[in-house]
C-alpha cells in the first residue's frame, strides 16, 4: 500500500490482517479460520481485502485473557 494508505490507515486506527496475524505470531490462514468460525475480532470488510480495528483487536485479547494463581508472599 501507498504511503498516504498507510497514513490514512494509522488515522483510522485499522492493521490488515497480514500485520494482525504478524503480531500474533500466528498465520493469515489462522485468522482467516477465526474469521470463519467467528471466534477472532470483530473485522472490516474492504471489497476483497479485511481490516481490523486496533480497538477490537484489543477487546478481543482482553476477553480471551486467562487469569492464573500467583502466590503471595
Amino acid at each position: 500500500m501507498d504511503d498516504q494508505g498507510a497514513c490514512l490507515r494509522r488515522r483510522l486506527g485499522l492493521v490488515t490482517q497480514e500485520e494482525f496475524a504478524a503480531t500474533l505470531g500466528v498465520s493469515v490462514e489462522t485468522v482467516s479460520e477465526w474469521r470463519r468460525l467467528k471466534r477472532g475480532p470483530d473485522f472490516v470488510k474492504t471489497g476483497k481485502g479485511v481490516m481490523y480495528r486496533e480497538i477490537d483487536i484489543q477487546e478481543w485479547l482482553s476477553v480471551n485473557v486467562v487469569p492464573v494463581m500467583r502466590r503471595m508472599g
